[in-house]
């Protein structure tokens, strides 16, 4: 699978999205970040292949990496896109280019969200399953409303937009909701308030990517991924901490819940 994200001060967002990948069973897995970031993601995370992209002066994907990225998605089985990426004009051209491009599911998180917040009719253009993963605030920028509506009536906007635009939305939060394009919900009742810090979305993004990586379908590699993540956190929550765990001790929670998962099938 391929990771497109990442900008100065955000390294950690490719770190941990990658993280999550691997530790759901994605194989190879390759972060596409800008150049100057390179030497950080390679000492940082062996297990993990990297790919230098142009970059601005900030230090942010420029809209100049789309050829060495589309180049690379071959024989590739997911994108995941956003997470760190920044909201630069020219990010937000690239990802408004790519996704009309790619013909493989993607998992659009965070900035890779903001970057069409105000274009959200270039999903309609997806030539494969998306899958967005929004908090709240997110999900209001999409929905051109404010976080107080949305959390108002959470399902509802869910609903609405995954079946205009035809993706699968996982609106995170207390409970978060994944929606389908076809009307389904599901409701995820685990988690708790430890998961209420920084990484935590982008772990869950790596999640669902591996999943679908691994060869599970989109719809159930959104569930599943929710599942899992909110399960690794209610262990950490359960035998070590209710407060103050990271992000990446989330991660290594995950191998437990994924063999018990795997065992139930």
């Amino acid at each position: 699978m391929l990771i497109v994200s990442g900008s100065s001060g955000k390294t950690g967002a490719s770190i941990l999205t990658a993280k999550g990948a691997l530790k759901t069973g994605a194989g190879l897995v390759t972060i596409a970040a800008p150049e100057s970031l390179n030497p950080i993601l390679e000492t940082t995370l062996v297990e993990a292949m990297t790919l230098c992209l142009n970059e601005t002066d900030n230090h942010c994907i420029d809209e100049t990496a789309f050829d060495t990225i589309t180049h690379n998605l071959t024989n590739k089985k997911c994108l995941a896109l956003g997470p760190g990426m920044g909201t630069e004009n020219t990010t937000k051209k690239l990802v408004n280019k790519l996704i009309p491009f790619c013909n493989i599911p993607m998992v659009i998180d965070a900035d890779g969200i903001n970057c069409i917040a105000d274009n959200p009719g270039i999903l309609k253009t997806a030539k494969a399953p998306v899958i967005l993963t929004p908090h709240p605030g997110e999900m209001a920028g999409l929905m051109q409303t404010d976080t107080q509506s949305i959390q108002k009536d959470r399902i509802l906007y869910a609903i609405k937009f995954a079946e205009k635009y035809n993706v699968i939305i996982v609106l995170k939060g207390a409970k978060t909701i994944i929606a389908t394009p076809c009307g389904k919900v599901y409701i995820n009742p685990f988690g708790n308030s430890g998961m209420a810090s920084g990484g935590m979305g982008d772990v869950l993004t790596g999640i669902i990517a591996g999943l679908i990586t691994s060869g599970y379908s989109v719809e159930s590699s959104a569930y599943t991924g929710v599942y899992l993540h909110a399960k690794a956190a209610d262990t950490i929550y359960k035998t070590c901490t209710p407060i103050g765990y990271l992000a990446s001790e989330l991660i290594y929670s995950l191998s437990g819940q994924f063999k018990k998962y795997i065992k139930k099938q």
